[in-house]
């Protein structure tokens, strides 16, 4: 059997920046990190039974419970209060008497590749300085225990475990006596234990998984990649920002050509969780969130103020419309062309509500933009949630990713800052991450005539306050997330063709831009 032990609370640390969670629940890369550990696990171990140990006053979501049972993980429930041993003793109790093999995971720990063997301790090479168990030291590291251990002798260990006096290292040692294990290296280390090592297994991890367009490496981001015009339009955005603005972001550090001449940027690295995972997989209260939003208050406001003198306004205004008109209308035509949608004149049904057709959605809603004026300021141009950092020790947001281009493709750091509260509310009320994220229940329809869609978010109660909060909230400058829905919804059928490498989210994301439409009609 496998069983990954998890039955404590994350400490106040950890809380601060994502709420009270077990740690197989801290979130890495949009993922929780039992979902990577689960996935190694059972292409590694495939057919042995999975279990997974949590503390007893812990209440599981419905998104998460559906991803477990997906995943077949057998919950198990311990007392927080016990020790490690204890807890492990728990757990093994509820699954039945142990026999056969065991192995065990510690909850804060992901390894990209788990030793094969019984009889196994992992070890890895740190300098870092933690209380983790030593096995070797010299001048530049140390040899310690990594969290993963498989014992050939379940019943044996269980034995160690209630003789132990609830010392898990001590019951792993007399385990160790009597049937010496193995200590293996392991490669692929992420240890997520610590504050400091988990925003370095985050940096890993993003560096992984970006290939060459991010590095993170010696305290700063190296960004490249494609477009090239992309790119060289965030170094400048970063570049002109004018100086009252700055501190909303991380500093410049270098921009350039590579010798293949790849634009470049660098800017210094943030040990900041991303807040699209705090709200996908945080448990942080209603407060955290009114603090949050009311920093989002503050950005847009110096965003305003920092209109440069002799902006032209009128042509602000105008390009705000054809990003939301033009852009829309080809993204939708792209769309329609490359999937089975009866077409922009068909209407839909969205969760058992008669919607009209993309065409009359599309064209209500860019009157309805037309009818409130312009609110001009520099403008970020993505700011959702995945773009937004926020440092809770010196209570402040980061902003990072902006898009510094217009709807011509040319560089420019002023804009509609209605754009910005539209991806805002697009990622709050609109729970974008959380369809990123597969979040969502859905069944789809697509008949000559006719398009029905059914779009369950698996959000909970917690989220829905949340957006009580954000949608009575009362931004500077004339901006109200009413006022940017009709923009919020286009905002969704624009990014459809985007996300034409999965179809199922594709379809989640047209069945949004219909329930938003169905809920908050544009006026």
């Amino acid at each position: 059997m496998i069983l990954i032990a998890s039955a404590a609370y994350v400490n106040s640390e950890f809380q601060t920046e994502f709420g009270r969670l077990p740690p197989t629940f801290l979130p890495a890369g949009n993922r929780r990190i039992f979902e990577r550990q689960i996935a190694t696990l059972q292409v590694q171990f495939p057919g042995e039974s999975t279990f997974l140990s949590l503390p007893e006053s812990y209440a599981l979501s419905s998104k998460d419970k559906i991803v477990l049972d997906r995943l077949q993980v057998v919950v198990l429930r311990s007392n927080e209060t016990l020790k490690l041993a204890d807890a492990i003793v728990s757990a093994l109790t509820q699954a039945g008497e142990p026999d056969g093999h065991l192995r065990l995971l510690h909850g804060d720990t992901w390894l990209r590749e788990i030793p094969a063997g019984l009889d196994v301790i992992g070890i890895v090479e740190t300098n870092e300085d933690y209380a983790w168990e030593v096995e070797d030291v010299n001048l530049a590291s140390e040899s310690v225990w990594c969290g993963y251990f498989a014992f050939a002798n379940a019943a044996a260990f269980f034995a160690s475990l209630q003789a132990s006096g609830a010392d898990f290292t001590q019951a792993v040692r007399s385990y160790d006596r009597n049937q010496p294990m193995a200590r293996v290296k392991v490669e692929g280390w992420h240890d997520f234990g610590h504050v400091n090592t988990y925003f370095q297994s985050r940096a890993r991890l993003t560096t992984e998984r970006a290939f060459n367009e991010l590095q993170i490496a010696d305290g700063c981001v190296r960004k490249s990649g494609m477009p090239h015009a992309k790119i060289r339009a965030e170094e400048n955005w970063f570049r002109s920002l004018p100086a009252p603005l700055r501190v909303y972001t991380p500093q410049l550090i270098d921009s350039g050509e590579s010798p293949t001449q790849r634009p470049f940027y660098v800017l210094e690295y943030l040990p900041l969780p991303p807040l699209n995972e705090v709200y996908v997989h945080g448990r942080n209260p209603v407060f955290y969130w009114d603090r949050v939003f009311n920093l989002c208050a503050e950005f847009f406001s110096a965003c305003a103020r920092s209109l440069p003198a002799g902006a032209d306004i009128a042509r602000i205004a105008e390009d705000a419309m054809a990003m939301a008109g033009t852009k829309t209308w080809l993204r939708l035509d792209q769309y329609i062309a490359s999937c089975a949608h009866p077409g922009l004149d068909a209407p839909s049904r969205v969760n058992g509500i008669a919607v009209p057709s993309l065409r009359s959605i599309v064209t209500e809603c860019q009157a309805a933009l037309a009818r409130n004026e312009c609110v001009p300021g520099v403008l970020h141009g993505d700011l959702c949630l995945s773009n937004i950092l926020f440092d809770s020790r010196s209570d402040r947001i980061k902003v990072i990713d902006p898009r510094g281009l217009n709807a011509e493709n040319a560089q420019t750091n002023v804009g509609d800052l209605r754009y910005d509260l539209a991806k805002l509310t697009h990622s709050v009320v609109g729970l974008y991450d959380h369809i990123i994220a597969g979040a969502f229940t859905l069944n789809a329809n697509f008949g000559p005539d006719l398009c029905v869609v059914d779009l369950d978010l698996h959000i909970d109660e917690r989220t829905e306050l949340i957006q009580s909060v954000f949608l009575d909230r009362q931004f500077p400058a004339g901006l109200t997330v009413a006022g940017v829905m009709p923009l919020t919804i286009l905002l969704f059928l624009s990014m459809l063709p985007l996300h034409a490498d999965d179809q199922r989210r594709q379809t989640a994301l047209l069945a949004n831009a219909l329930r938003l439409y169905a809920t908050y009609k544009p006026v």
